[in-house]
């Protein structure tokens, strides 16, 4: 926060007594906060928030996630535009975070639902975290400009298949070249199917190591109120926060 102007920004997050859960110590100049919890495995949960106008270095979001142990979900009002979370356009801020989530190998969980004017809050996570977790987004915005959201452990985790795109802008073409060798031992096979088989498994690979991919999934994206992690248990009963 600004201690000279008008009071804005901020990020807390509120914990339950029913779950075990300690504050993790981060060195950052970033308004950011994150806790441990034990909801069935042991999480970490970090909420953040970027200023709009804000000059934020690559180097110190590289270095926030590099703080995190593993499993992480990231929540944090980004103020970042781009056309992977359902904006019209994409802004540096937006292109940080893309750069972000491939430098990381990092999931994007979003969907096209505005948690506010614009698709401006993002839900990040690792990989091993995307099948276990639910999201869901409040319509009562509790007198904030952002509606509230629904973090959730999943009760019946499910592993049906996800859809998924390819975002080609993100490509590493030479990279996917070198990958996508198509050997004459591959098709020389006596096996027609054998043989299309193994291509199509090279090609494959070598697309999902080289071309950033999102995965889609059939979830709310969480909202942040005004980059607080804003959650409610009852209605009425949250200001502002986050709690897992």
């Amino acid at each position: 926060m600004d201690a000279d102007g008008p009071v804005s920004g901020g990020v807390c997050i509120f914990t339950s007594n029913s779950y075990p859960s300690t504050p993790l110590v981060l060195h950052t100049n970033l308004q950011a906060v994150a806790i441990q919890v034990y909801v069935k495995t042991l999480v970490t949960v970090c909420c953040v928030y970027l200023p709009p106008r804000d000059i934020i270095s690559q180097e110190d979001l590289n270095s926030l996630v590099d703080q995190l142990p593993e499993p992480f979900i990231l929540l944090s009002d980004f103020n970042g535009h781009s056309i992977l979370w359902g904006n019209e356009d994409t802004n540096s801020r937006g292109q940080q975070i893309e750069q972000l989530i491939s430098d990381h190998c990092l999931c994007l969980v979003n969907s096209d639902e505005k948690t506010y004017f614009h698709a401006l809050a993002l839900a990040i996570c690792s990989p091993a975290l995307l099948p276990l977790l639910t999201f869901t987004v409040g319509s009562d915005l509790c007198n904030s400009d952002h509606f509230p959201i629904f973090t959730a452990h999943a009760d019946s985790v499910r592993m049906a298949h996800r859809p998924s795109i390819y975002i080609f802008q993100r490509a590493d073409w030479g990279l996917f070249k070198q990958l996508a060798t198509i050997t004459d031992a591959m098709i020389d096979c006596a096996d027609i199917s054998d043989a299309v088989t193994q291509v199509s498994e090279t090609i494959l690979y070598a697309a999902d190591v080289a071309i950033l991919k999102i995965l889609l999934v059939h979830v709310s994206i969480p909202s942040l109120g005004g980059m607080m992690r804003t959650v409610k248990r009852r209605k009425h009963k949250i200001s502002s926060g986050g709690y897992f």
